[in-house]
């Protein structure tokens, strides 16, 4: 947006509160999904469907279970256990750590020291948490957590990590 007299800045913040926010498929993508979801009943299709709609559920649900075990026993933070997403939120008690100011400073450290991307919490009007996926393998899962505990560790005021 142009805005040589400063007065759309609030026009401005909108649109950039709205890019940051708006992470699905475009109309396009969306107007075809009808259709290659719902195909002849009996179908061979549908047979596959059903099969891989099944074992995707059963792995998300594998996943996010391990997610909140694992993540459950990482000191500086607490996950909330998600109910029906491919995610989680977690919340970073960011008093526990010696050089953490925010969901923002977390995700930015995280990223640049262990290679782990998560959104922060800001992105959806929630401070002082982050949101990460649990979509991908197990064993993706697994290192990303290992290195979140690492991070945490690292992070983590002398007093709390001695409690733990």
């Amino acid at each position: 947006v142009h805005d040589r007299g400063h007065r759309l800045e609030e026009v401005r913040k909108g649109f950039f509160a709205l890019s940051q926010l708006t992470l699905g498929a475009n109309a396009l993508v969306q107007s075809v999904i009808p259709t290659v979801l719902t195909p002849e009943p009996g179908s061979a299709e549908e047979a596959e469907l059903r099969q891989f709609h099944e074992s995707y559920l059963a792995e998300l649900e594998y996943n996010c279970d391990y997610t909140v075990n694992v993540l459950s026993r990482i000191p500086g933070i607490n996950i909330v256990a998600p109910q029906g997403a491919m995610y989680g939120m977690v919340q970073i008690k960011v008093e526990d750590f010696k050089d953490i100011e925010s969901d923002v400073d977390f995700s930015n450290k995280l990223l640049n020291e262990e290679s782990v991307f998560v959104l922060p919490g800001r992105c959806f009007g929630i401070k002082n948490f982050i949101r990460l996926v649990f979509a991908p393998p197990v064993a993706k899962l697994r290192q990303a957590y290992e290195r979140i505990g690492r991070f945490c560790k690292n992070h983590l005021k002398p007093e709390v990590l001695a409690s733990c």
